[in-house]
C-alpha cells in the first residue's frame, strides 16, 4: 500500500510495497512509447495532454508496478535492448525504506534501489540497477523527463513523483559515504556493502565532509558523478554476476605498479543470498586532464585542415610532414599501450591474468566469428546500396566481392605463422579507442592515462574477461584514428561551406591531407607499440602479428559497420573504407 502521512519537516513519507513481476500485455496502437502500458492491470493510466510530464504514468493503486521501470528503461541510452522490446520484467532484489529488514542510505527522503531482470523479446535476459527516490509535489518543468518515472497520487489528494535516484545529489552522496565508511545494508534477498581501499582515506580523512556530487552529462553505458576535483563515481547500470572487469583490471594494474590508470578508491557491491557478487559502482581518483585523446587528435587535424590555403593545398601536407607534436603523442600512446600489455601479462600465478599460448585454433575461432558476422551483415549492406553515392556503391561492391577472399587468405596464413611466432593470449582492454584515453601533463610534454576497462558493453561478462591477442587493442586504436580523420574531413568541408561532392573531387585536397595524417598517426602508434615490446626503436610487427592484427581489424570494422547500419547510416562509409583496404591485396595490412 502507499501510505502518505505528515512528519515534522513537514515532508511526505511514502511507504512502498512492490508487487512481484507479471507478464506484460501486447502493445496497443495508442501507446506513445514502445513499451506497452496495461493500465487496468497495473492501476495507472496514460493521458493525452501535452503539458510537461503529463504523459507520465500515475500510480493510483498504492503500488509501484514493474511497467514503470520498463518505461524508464526504454528511454535510457544505457539500456541495451531498445530495438527488441520488453516481454517481461522481474524484480531480483530491492533496497527500500519501510522494510523491517532494510534501511535506506539516505534518510532525508524515501529512496531505494531496484535490481531488475529484463526479458527482451527473443533475447536473453539482462539485469539493471535502478536507484530511485520519491520527492513531494510535482516535478519541475525544467527537469529532464528521462529522470522521472511516475507521478504518485494518494487518497488524501497529495502528490509526489518518483524519480531516478542519482539525480538526487543527496542519494549520490549517501552512496559515496557507503563506500567511504564501508557501510552494509540488508536487502530483500542479500545485502549491499561498501568497500573502501587505502587511497580513499588519504583523499578524504574520515573527519572531513565529502564535497557535493555533480553528475556528468556525457552518459554511455554507465552513469558518472564527480566529487569535487578528487573522485568520480561510476555507477554500472547493466549488471552481471561477478566482479566488473573495470574494477578487476584497475586493482590488478595498481597492484603491479602501472601508473597510467586512475587509482581505484573503493566500490559498492550487491551480494546475493547465494553469496554471488555484483559490482554496482566504482569510485576512482579524478585525474586532472586537458580532455580526451579523441578531442586532442581531432582538434590537431581539424586545425591543420582549416588552416590550409585553398590556393596551395600542398602546404597542408608540408605542415604535416614537419610537425611532430601529434605523431609524438601517437607514438607515446603506442608505448603506453605496450606497457599496459606487458603488465597484464606479468603475473603467471594469477589464473585470471596468467598469459596463455595463442594457438592456431584460437585464430581460426576468431575468423569463424568474423565470417559469421559478415554472413549476417552482407544482406544489410546490400540493402544499403540504394541509399549510397556512386563512389560508396563501388566500395560496397569491392567489399562484398573481396571479403570472403580476405578471410580465406588469413586462414591459410594462420597455422604456420602462429606456430612460428608463439604469440600469447592475455587480458586486454577490450574496447580501446581514443575516447578511452585522457591527455594529461603540460601542453609541451603531454602524457596519457587509460580509462574504462569494461570491454565492449554488448558482450557478456565472460566474453569481456576472456583472454585474447593484445593486438585486439591495437586494432581498436587504429580504427579510432581512421574515424578521427574522416570526421575531421567532414567538419572542414562544412566550415568551408563545401558540399561533399558525389564525384569525390575536393579542390583543396582536404581528404588527401587527412589520409596522410591518419597514416602518419597509425605508423607512429605502431612504432611506439612494437618498439616498446622488443626494446628496438626500429621494430615493426612480424608476419604473424600482421596476420593476427588484420583479423582483428576486420572484426572491429565489422563491429563498426553493424553499429552504423543500425544507428548512423550516414557513417557507414567509415568502416566500409577500412574493410575495402583490408580486402585489397595491394593495400591490405
Amino acid at each position: 500500500m502507499l501510505d502518505a502521512r505528515k512528519n515534522d519537516d513537514p515532508k511526505l513519507i511514502f511507504e512502498l510495497r512492490l508487487h512481484p513481476s507479471r507478464s506484460l500485455a501486447e502493445p496497443t496502437a495508442g501507446d506513445s512509447v514502445f513499451f506497452p502500458f496495461p493500465s487496468k492491470e497495473f492501476g495507472f493510466e496514460m493521458t493525452d495532454r501535452t503539458q510537461p510530464f503529463d504523459d507520465l504514468p500515475v500510480c493510483h493503486a498504492g503500488e509501484l508496478p514493474d511497467a514503470v521501470f520498463a518505461r524508464f528503461l526504454t528511454r535510457q541510452r544505457w539500456f541495451g535492448s531498445k530495438a527488441r522490446g520488453i516481454d517481461r520484467i522481474e524484480r531480483i532484489d530491492d533496497l527500500q525504506p519501510g522494510d523491517s529488514t532494510a534501511t535506506a542510505f539516505n534518510e532525508a527522503e524515501p529512496c531505494g534501489l531496484a535490481i531488475v531482470a529484463v526479458h527482451p523479446v527473443e533475447a536473453r535476459s539482462e539485469s539493471y540497477a535502478i536507484p530511485w527516490v520519491i520527492r513531494p509535489g510535482a516535478p519541475e518543468d525544467q527537469e529532464s523527463p528521462q529522470a522521472i518515472l511516475a507521478r504518485i497520487e494518494t487518497e488524501m489528494g497529495e502528490t509526489a513523483h518518483l524519480r531516478e535516484g542519482l539525480t538526487d545529489l543527496r542519494l549520490a552522496a549517501a552512496w559515496f559515504d557507503a563506500i567511504r565508511f564501508q557501510r552494509s545494508r540488508p536487502t530483500r534477498r542479500g545485502w549491499i556493502r561498501g568497500v573502501a581501499l587505502p587511497g580513499l582515506e588519504a583523499a578524504w580523512p574520515a573527519d572531513q565532509p565529502a564535497p557535493a556530487p555533480r553528475p556528468l552529462s556525457a552518459e554511455q553505458s554507465n552513469s558518472n558523478l564527480t566529487f569535487g576535483q578528487t573522485a568520480i563515481l561510476k555507477v554500472f547500470r547493466k549488471l552481471e554476476r561477478g566482479e566488473n572487469p573495470d574494477l578487476e583490471m584497475g586493482r590488478f594494474l595498481a597492484r603491479h605498479g602501472f601508473p597510467q590508470v586512475p587509482e581505484v578508491l573503493g566500490h559498492l557491491d550487491w551480494v546475493a543470498s547465494d553469496q554471488s557478487l555484483v559490482t554496482l559502482a566504482m569510485l576512482q581518483r579524478l585525474v586532472p586532464n586537458s580532455g580526451s585523446a579523441w578531442t586532442w587528435f581531432l582538434n590537431d587535424l581539424s586545425s591543420r585542415l582549416n588552416a590550409m590555403p585553398e590556393a596551395d593545398p600542398t602546404l597542408g601536407a608540408a605542415t604535416l610532414a614537419t610537425e611532430d607534436r601529434a605523431p609524438g603523442l601517437a607514438r607515446l600512446l603506442g608505448q603506453r599501450t605496450a606497457e599496459l600489455h606487458q603488465v597484464l601479462a606479468s603475473d603467471p600465478d594469477d589464473p585470471g591474468f596468467a598469459p596463455e599460448p595463442y594457438r592456431a585454433e584460437d585464430h581460426r575461432r576468431l575468423l569463424d566469428e568474423v565470417a559469421e558476422r559478415w554472413r549476417r551483415l552482407e544482406p544489410l549492406l546490400t540493402d544499403h546500396l540504394s541509399h549510397t553515392t556512386p563512389i560508396e556503391q563501388a566500395t560496397v561492391e569491392m567489399v562484398v566481392a573481396g571479403f570472403p577472399a580476405l578471410v580465406n587468405r588469413l586462414r591459410v596464413q594462420a597455422d604456420d605463422l602462429v606456430a612460428q611466432a608463439s604469440p600469447r593470449r592475455i587480458r586486454v582492454h577490450g574496447d580501446y579507442h581514443l575516447g578511452q584515453v585522457l591527455v594529461v601533463g603540460e601542453p609541451h610534454a603531454p602524457d596519457v592515462v587509460l580509462l574504462d576497462f569494461e570491454g565492449e558493453p554488448a558482450r557478456s561478462l565472460e566474453a569481456r574477461k576472456a583472454k585474447t591477442s593484445p593486438l585486439k587493442d591495437v586494432a581498436g586504436m587504429i580504427r579510432s584514428f581512421d574515424y578521427a580523420a574522416t570526421l575531421a574531413v567532414h567538419a572542414a568541408r562544412d566550415l568551408r561551406g563545401e558540399q561533399s561532392a558525389s564525384n569525390g573531387n575536393d579542390p583543396v585536397a582536404i581528404k588527401t591531407v587527412a589520409d596522410q595524417w591518419r597514416a602518419q598517426m597509425t605508423a607512429a602508434f605502431e612504432e611506439g607499440y612494437f618498439a616498446t615490446l622488443s626494446n628496438d626503436q626500429a621494430a615493426h610487427p612480424d608476419a604473424a602479428s600482421r596476420t593476427i592484427l588484420a583479423a582483428h581489424l576486420a572484426d572491429k570494422a565489422l563491429y563498426e559497420l553493424d553499429y552504423e547500419l543500425n544507428n548512423r547510416p550516414d557513417w557507414v562509409s567509415i568502416p566500409l573504407k577500412g574493410l575495402a583496404a583490408l580486402c585489397d591485396p595491394g593495400v591490405g595490412y
